[in-house]
């Protein structure tokens, strides 16, 4: 089992998982489009038997004041921009020398281009933990994937700790 440790929040991916790398940390995202300024990317990028999971990570636990009124459009289109970066980057890592994963990447890349002809789409996750409940999840969800829509066919879950349904593969 894999595990990951991303904004105090862990994740474990069982054996069905075959990538699950921790993206905007790794050499490749730094190393390659992450070093233009003002580009983004999701916290962790995962793949399991058939599809590409985008993970990004927000732990608003404590910061109650910081980030009052920020879930809503302003965190959809932060997330839409986090996804659109990266998947730029995924296609910049193909052949270059100085991404140490890439045959990881190849595969996670792979599948992720041939998402067109399968019947289910990319997953984008926005893992949101938070002191209070805020807007509902599947309004959030909604904002991310009218961000998105117009180039690319995702389905999004919002999700939180107590509340990891999404992990399931099958």
């Amino acid at each position: 089992m894999k595990t990951l440790d991303v904004k105090r929040i862990r994740i474990a991916f069982d054996e069905q998982w075959r990538v699950a790398l921790a993206w905007d940390e790794g050499p490749a995202y730094r190393h390659g489009l992450g070093r233009l300024q003002g580009t983004k990317a999701v916290d962790v990028i995962a793949l399991d038997a058939e599809t590409c999971w985008l993970i990004e990570m927000k732990d608003f636990r404590g910061h109650r004041i910081e980030n009052r009124g920020r879930v809503g459009p302003a965190l959809a289109e932060e997330v839409a921009a986090k996804v659109r970066d990266t998947i730029a980057a995924l296609v910049w890592t193909q052949g270059r020398a100085e991404c140490p994963a890439e045959p990881e990447l190849t595969r996670f890349l792979k599948v992720l281009l041939n998402q067109g002809a399968r019947t289910g789409p990319i997953k984008v996750v926005l893992w949101l933990d938070q002191d209070r409940q805020a807007p509902a999840a599947s309004a959030v969800a909604e904002l991310i994937k009218r961000e998105l829509k117009p180039w690319l066919d995702v389905r999004v879950i919002v999700t939180s700790t107590p509340g990891q349904e999404c992990w399931k593969t099958s």
